[in-house]
């Protein structure tokens, strides 16, 4: 006993020491003792921060001499441990539609390992548009850029021999085991640096392709933009329907993407295929993140019981549904909406969920509400178009649909008088009716809706920014 007692301050010692010697060993194992450099993002807490990179919360707090964790705040430059043979300062890269590990790896000069290693990825499939990469923003490796396209017959000794390249380092970095595996009219990326480069996973034809913003989020309109080196005919695939992509300019497409409101959060699957004038043609898949709107909801609702009919609502949205479902090729109007009611007071938001009667909240709003907050009572057209329909539903009441081309629509419910008619071709602000009461109300008021390619987007966004954008 009186050996164990005199023995206690040095065993007390030895296990401070243990707990030193654990705590440190990540730090000390770092190539750079500096380590790499992450920024601190807007939601950021080191809990994130930790299982973004795979390393301690204590390691984190230890090597950056964090007095209060709870003081973290958004720009803060913090030293993460324990990643070997990465230095650098750290910054998040949203990946962009038509690009994937090979591709970024490419064009920022990180290795494939090296990004993998930073985003604690097992699978290259992992990579997915609208998601978030973090990068390193000085690279440590031989940033890569687009060099020329294998010429058809032509073999890579030859094609290395014209660019002055080392064959072997031109099959390495191109991740080719043999010339047997190239194929004609293939990319071919070389070392170097180049500001203008493009990078993408898509065929050569495609010098350019977007879409924004990413990720999609719950009714919001975005744009896909693609550019090509010659003239193709293009289409896409997503949310189970197809999109037309239209020749805004020469080599240039667009197509506008309504995205479904109800649709659930995740990733869905995208598809693009061309055509060639000559007959060839090529495809190209990936996944996009699509995010929640976060909308709101309305106080409950008392409306007329016949309103609320199940099977009389279901047929009114597939006749509307299918009134807006066409693309026309001519876009009839240029920049932002005009609001459709002089002195606008916005009274419901596009997405507020609803209840009616005292029911459950199961619908949602797809579009504006505008309250009577002047004298003049007129409803103006809010672009360029043609009427496809005009006349009285059961559940919208008087009712005015426009398109303006490209596959855009809006909507105008409830309307006490109607002013134009059916295969008219209204100017922007024209007057198309006057506000009322009529269909599923509580009061005189408008509703204005915008729909894209069928699906009901927020009309504020159309309103106040416009699409497509430059």
């Amino acid at each position: 006993m009186l050996n164990s007692s005199r023995n206690k301050p040095w065993g007390s010692f030895l296990l401070l020491l243990l707990i030193l010697f654990v705590t440190a060993s990540p730090v000390q194992a770092q190539n750079d003792p500096q380590g790499p450099i992450y920024v601190v993002q807007s939601g950021d807490t080191l809990n994130v921060i930790a299982m973004r990179f795979g390393v301690s919360v204590d390691d984190i707090i230890l090597v950056n001499n964090i007095a209060n964790p709870n003081l973290l705040g958004e720009g803060t430059e913090l030293i993460i441990p324990g990643l070997e043979g990465v230095s650098g300062r750290l910054v998040t890269l949203t990946v962009p539609l038509g690009q994937n590990l090979l591709s970024l790896s490419r064009e920022h000069g990180v290795s494939i390992e090296k990004l993998a290693q930073l985003n604690r990825l097992t699978s290259p499939q992992e990579i997915y548009a609208g998601s978030n990469l973090i990068i390193p923003q000085e690279s440590q490796d031989t940033a890569l850029f687009p060099g020329f396209n294998l010429a058809a017959n032509q073999t890579l000794l030859e094609a290395a021999v014209l660019a002055d390249l080392n064959p072997w380092q031109l099959m390495e970095i191109n991740r080719h085991g043999t010339s047997a595996s190239l194929v004609s009219g293939q990319m071919l990326y070389q070392p170097g640096q180049n500001a203008n480069a493009q990078f993408s996973a898509i065929s050569p034809v495609i010098t350019s392709i977007s879409i924004l913003p990413l990720p999609f989020i719950q009714g919001k309109t975005s744009v896909l933009r693609v550019e090509t080196n010659q003239p193709v005919k293009l289409t896409a695939r997503l949310f189970d329907q197809d999109y037309i992509l239209f020749e805004e300019t020469p080599g240039v497409y667009l197509s506008l993407i309504g995205t479904p409101t109800l649709l659930d959060p995740g990733l869905v699957p995208f598809d693009l295929n061309g055509s060639l004038t000559e007959g060839s043609t090529f495809s190209y898949s990936q996944m996009i993140l699509l995010d929640p709107g976060y909308y709101g909801q309305d106080p409950p609702l008392e409306v007329d019981p016949a309103t609320l009919d199940p099977e009389a609502m279901k047929s009114e949205e597939e006749f509307v549904t299918s009134r807006t479902s066409t693309a026309s090729a001519k876009r009839l109007w240029e920049g932002a909406f005009a609001y459709p009611i002089d002195e606008p007071c916005i009274r419901s938001w596009f997405g507020n969920r609803r209840s009616y009667n005292n029911g459950v909240y199961t619908s949602f709003h797809a579009g504006l509400d505008f309250g009577v907050c002047a004298q003049n009572l007129n409803i103006y057209a809010a672009a360029p178009g043609k009427v496809v329909f005009a006349g009285p539903l059961a559940v919208r009441g008087n009712s005015v649909i426009i398109d303006h081309g490209w596959g855009v629509y809006t909507g105008y419910w409830h309307l006490n008088q109607i002013a134009v008619a059916e295969g008219d071709v209204v100017e922007v602000r024209q007057v198309i009716g006057e506000v009322g009461a009529t269909g599923r109300v509580t009061g005189p008021h408008l509703h204005f809706e915008v729909r894209v390619n069928g699906f009901a987007v927020d009309p504020l966004d159309w309103l106040e920014t416009g699409f497509p954008q430059p």
